[in-house]
């Protein structure tokens, strides 16, 4: 999931703004904002999937830790871990 204040915050210029929408969808990235087109904050959120939100939070930890993506990727490959279409 993306999480952008508002959806001007994407993008200033719209074909940018659909054409980044189409990629994260392809991706199988919700695009989400916090606030409605009236300004009031948004309260529901789509459900994150537990499994998924562990390994992003890992490898985020790792890229932090100094870890390239290359050897999380190894380490991910190593340890049977699926990508999002169930590929090894």
């Amino acid at each position: 999931m993306l999480l952008v204040e508002d959806i001007d915050r994407l993008s200033r210029n719209a074909a940018n703004m659909h054409r980044i929408a189409d990629d994260l969808e392809e991706l199988g990235i919700a695009l989400c904002t916090v606030a409605d087109g009236d300004g009031e904050l948004l309260r529901a959120f789509p459900e994150l999937d537990a499994e998924r939100v562990a390994f992003v939070r890992r490898m985020f930890a790792d890229l932090n830790a100094g870890r390239t993506t290359t050897d999380i990727c190894a380490a991910l490959n190593a340890e049977g871990v699926p990508n999002r279409e169930g590929d090894l």
